[in-house]
């Protein structure tokens, strides 16, 4: 539960650095590499977004 408590967290745009603190991790590093599939993720659907965006521009 708390594996997925922070991936929520995450997937609703929580700041890591608070997710981080939540979770009692000793710093954001550890919080980072735990989730590091969740944000590869989100930056996929960033870049996706991106994408979208510049497409529409031209």
């Amino acid at each position: 539960m708390r594996h997925t408590h922070g991936s929520v967290l995450l997937y609703h745009g929580v700041k890591i650095k608070y997710i981080s603190r939540r979770l009692g991790h000793s710093d954001i590093v550890t919080t980072r590499q735990i989730y590091s599939h969740v944000l590869d993720e989100l930056e996929q659907m960033q870049n996706r977004k991106v994408d979208t965006i510049m497409e529409r521009l031209f």
